[in-house]
Parts: structure tokens; sequence; C-alpha cells
């Protein structure tokens, strides 16, 4: 799919906003995902009172979206995270006076929003009562050359560890 292709940012927070995911609740949803083979734990990062796992698009990543084949496009988005914490913090973009303290967000995805039978999935799973926001992906350009590397991560995380994706299961 070229650079030109329309991506979006696809953040799917509960809908209570008091709502908190236990670790095991974070267990069944990595399960899930690995056992539908939609996404693959690569990284999980552990900062002042936050939890982040980030996650690879797998064979089936477009079930997240819609049912049948897999669209020509490949990958059908670029990283997921799961990000889950005791405190909440603000969204970055969707309903801005909005805290949560659990949210996921697929970026740089081909479709605008999640499918119902993901969302229902999700709320079977956690209890999620999910919304939706999204909006259009920003392409970074790289320089001339240069091979592409992990995404930046945003500034707001203050990562103190790190773990391989074998410690999250």
């Amino acid at each position: 799919m070229s650079e030109e292709t329309p991506r979006w940012d696809v953040l799917v927070v509960p809908g209570r906003p008091s709502f908190r995911i236990a670790e095991r609740g974070l267990k069944s949803l990595l399960d899930y995902c690995g056992a539908s083979q939609l996404m693959v734990p690569r990284e999980r990062l552990t900062g002042d009172g936050w939890v982040e796992v980030y996650l690879a698009p797998d064979r089936y990543a477009h079930h997240i979206f819609a049912e049948g084949d897999a669209p020509a496009a490949a990958p059908v988005f670029r990283e997921a995270v799961v990000r889950y914490g005791a405190a909440p913090t603000a969204l970055a973009y969707g309903d801005r006076g909005r805290d949560v303290c659990v949210y996921l967000e697929l970026i740089g995805a081909i479709y605008e929003d999640i499918g119902e039978r993901f969302r229902a999935r999700l709320h079977q799973l956690l209890y999620l009562h999910p919304q939706s926001f999204s909006r259009p992906h920003l392409y970074l350009p790289r320089p001339a050359g240069e091979v592409a590397g992990p995404r930046e991560r945003m500034a707001r995380r203050a990562a103190v560890s790190v773990e391989e994706a074998d410690d999250l299961l």
C-alpha cells in the first residue's frame, strides 16, 4: 500500500471513564489476540504508574475491522498499543475532555473504525462498553536512504523498564 493511501489512528476506550483493567484482563485480551492471530505483543514498557504493551499486526489483523478476505494492502495497521494504569490520563484525540485508565490504539490503520464483531468481543472479554475515535494518521517523512525503524514513542511516556514480549504471557 502506498504512502498516499489514507490511513487512520483509531482509539478504543471504555464507555465508562472510571473503568480500570486488571492484569488478568490484559492477559485475556492478549491471549485472544494471539490465538485469533489478530496481533502479537512485541514490547512491554512500564512507566510511572502506567504499562504500555506494543503489538504488531498478525495474519488475520483485518478481522479487527472487517470480516472476509484480507485486503491486498499489508499491513492493515502499523502498530497497536494497549495502555493502562491506576491514574487516569487525557485522550490525545477524540473526546479530549475525557480521562481514561485504559485504551487500545491502532496506529496507521487502513480502516477508520473497528468492526462490530471485534467491538462485541472486547465487551465480552473485558466488559468494556467500547467507544472509538479516529483521526487521520500523520506520516513522518524519512530522509532519503534511511531504513525504517520502530515508531517514535510519544513524549508523554516516561519508561523505566523494558521487558521482551516473551515476558508478557
